[in-house]
């Protein structure tokens, strides 16, 4: 995990087939989704309940990045931007790749700016799977249309009183504004 966050990663945990991956935080830049093809597709009709809320802050362009007494220092610049509105430097000692900083400057570059928290909860369905984190959602509610990439996932079961089964995912996606 200490390795994963230290590239602006997130592990991703496969309890069937007993593996753990290291993926991107944001596989998709906030700014590339409009064109960017969505892995899944929520729509009024599917989706029962949908809560969002925003987060303020200052939008970056640059940061610096780099490891502690050994390692690497690189300015990382999102691409056709001037890079003249930096985040906080970061320091991690685990930097120690120009790979490595490139992968996390670009994680802060992509928390930075306003964005809007989306809690999804959808039902379970043969043709709709567990929308894993990580995952670029389309989502279409209440004649709105935007993208978001998935921050997380809960699975819920009930039984009824006469023993029907209900399983429920609710999905956390980041969007920006």
């Amino acid at each position: 995990l200490s390795v994963a966050k230290s590239v602006g990663a997130m592990l991703d945990i496969d309890n069937a087939n007993k593996r753990v991956s290291v993926i991107p935080a944001w596989p998709v830049m906030p700014w590339d989704t409009e064109s960017a093809i969505s892995d899944v597709i929520l729509n009024d009709s599917i989706i029962l309940e949908h809560n969002t809320s925003q987060t303020i802050s200052q939008a970056h362009n640059a940061v610096f990045v780099r490891g502690e007494q050994q390692g690497v220092a690189c300015k990382i610049k999102r691409t056709g931007t001037l890079g003249d509105q930096f985040a906080n430097d970061v320091v991690d000692s685990l930097i120690t790749d120009n790979q490595a900083a490139r992968q996390r400057g670009t994680y802060e570059l992509a928390n930075s700016g306003n964005k809007t928290l989306s809690t999804i909860r959808t039902k379970l369905l043969n043709d709709l799977p567990p929308i894993r984190p990580g995952m670029l959602v389309g989502v279409t509610y209440n004649d709105a249309t935007y993208k978001a990439t998935c921050d997380s996932l809960e699975i819920s079961a009930t039984i009824n009183d006469s023993g029907a089964i209900t399983v429920n995912q609710t999905v956390k996606v980041i969007s920006n504004v």
